[in-house]
């Protein structure tokens, strides 16, 4: 990673002194204890981190970035398909803000009763002896009868 990012010479000389002083001790050390290695590490971070977080940085924040207009896009496409659905049902999206009464520590209380929820396709339920049938816009569940007895 520090041979491929933009980075000063001197800083991927360092990292990678470090990291061949690590692998040299690894090997010659032989019956080195766990809290050895735990202080090897410690002094391996504190001497190349902040060189490997400059060389990672501009990477870390073009992903970061994609992600977030990533998510801001698929948002767009939920908002869009919801309010869609809902115009099919009749429900014309909120022009205007919904005035709360009540001030309460939840906000979005008031919205589940501002605007209608479309009817849902009835869902049949044919219990037999051993199974119970779920049928749901012509496709068909069998499920074990004991499975709704659970607690």
């Amino acid at each position: 990673m520090i041979e491929s990012r933009n980075i000063s010479p001197e800083k991927r000389k360092i990292v990678k002194w470090n990291a061949e002083d690590a692998f040299q001790w690894i090997r010659q050390t032989l019956n080195a204890t766990f809290e050895d290695y735990l202080a090897r590490l410690a002094y391996i971070k504190q001497q190349c981190q902040p060189h490997l977080v400059e060389a990672a940085k501009d990477s870390i924040e073009a992903i970061c970035v994609k992600i977030y207009n990533l998510s801001c896009d698929y948002a767009k496409k939920i908002h869009d398909k919801h309010w869609a659905i809902l115009k099919q049902h009749g429900i014309e999206e909120l022009t205007c803000p919904i005035q709360v009464s009540v001030h309460k520590k939840v906000y979005c209380y008031p919205v589940q009763f501002a605007i209608t929820s479309p009817h849902l396709p009835p869902i049949q339920l044919l219990t037999e002896k051993e199974h119970t049938i779920l049928r749901f816009k012509g496709d068909a569940v069998r499920i074990s009868t004991v499975f709704f007895s659970k607690s």
